[in-house]
């Protein structure tokens, strides 16, 4: 057996000289590499796919003026929630539906649609199918990352900064009240939408649209006359001090009344409303102003303040 070693060991040699190694197809390091880029690719949205966008939105002065850009870091990875507010639809006739079902004295009053009658009258479904399959296809959002509101005109989305950054044409930054350091902010300056969206989609929420701090620095008292059978009462609530340049810009009439706070007599003053019609069927109101947003326990303050039915 021995005598055979030296012969094998040629035999090996002579086989090996005779391979062309550059034949082999043995995975080297690049390769490795490559191999995970291209995995690293697919799985992250796509630069070289051509997206045509259009300018969709711009933070407004007003609203960004309490906010300053900060030298935090934003992760590529950093994980950001958008609502898609949708486009809606036959809004002249859902307005003259809202006059005839409110108003006391119409044949139709009290007679409310349901939520599945106002989204079918107010959504197109074809629209809502259309937007998601535009983020999952074109821009790789997960299927778990959105969500579509019972109402159906809201469509909200989770994802990673660059998702964003690249389906919005835009780019992201922290910014922090300047009176209150700990309230941090991921947003954009400006935004467009691919033209695929546009005329699908309203806005995009959370993208330059900066949150307004709640301040309650004092508790004025006040006297309510609204009028009802009962006596006027005196309640203590709280509300938030006009600043210099928005006080020019309320009225004479809420100037005079109440230092400029909103009363149901106040209003019943300025639009010339003599008495209230009630009737027993109503069981909602619609109230809309500019700059603010809905609290319920604002609400319930208002009401309890002023002896109003909740």
């Amino acid at each position: 057996m021995l005598l055979l070693l030296p012969f094998l060991f040629n035999f090996f040699a002579i086989c090996c000289l005779s391979l062309d190694l550059d034949s082999l197809s043995l995975p080297t390091f690049n390769d490795r590499f490559k191999e995970f880029v291209s995995v690293s690719a697919a799985t992250a949205p796509s630069s070289s796919v051509q997206v045509t966008h259009r300018l969709h939105g711009q933070a407004r002065p007003n609203n960004m003026r309490y906010y300053q850009q900060i030298k935090r870091l934003v992760s590529p990875e950093e994980k950001h929630t958008g609502i898609f507010f949708l486009r809606q639809h036959r809004l002249t006739e859902l307005e003259d539906l809202v006059h005839r079902i409110s108003h006391p004295l119409s044949g139709e009053y009290g007679r409310h649609l349901s939520l599945e009658e106002v989204r079918a009258l107010t959504i197109d479904e074809a629209s809502v199918r259309h937007v998601i399959a535009v983020l999952q296809r074109r821009f790789n959002f997960s299927p778990d990352d959105i969500e579509v509101a019972v109402t159906g005109d809201f469509i909200t989305v989770k994802g990673s900064v660059k998702h964003w950054q690249h389906l919005l044409d835009t780019s992201f930054h922290f910014f922090e009240h300047i009176d209150d350091p700990t309230i941090q902010v991921l947003r954009a300056t400006k935004y467009s939408l691919p033209v695929e969206l546009v005329d699908h989609v309203d806005c995009v929420l959370n993208t330059v649209h900066f949150p307004v701090k709640s301040s309650l620095r004092y508790h004025p008292t006040i006297t309510s006359d609204f009028p009802t059978m009962t006596e006027p009462t005196t309640t203590t609530v709280s509300h938030s001090p006009l600043r210099g340049s928005e006080v020019q810009e309320v009225t004479p009439l809420i100037r005079q009344r109440l230092n400029g706070y909103v009363t149901p007599a106040l209003l019943f003053d300025f639009y010339d409303v003599s008495h209230s019609i009630g009737n027993d069927l109503a069981s909602q109101g619609v109230y809309e102003t500019i700059g603010q947003t809905y609290s319920p326990s604002d609400l319930t303050l208002f009401q309890t303040s002023f002896n109003l039915t909740r």
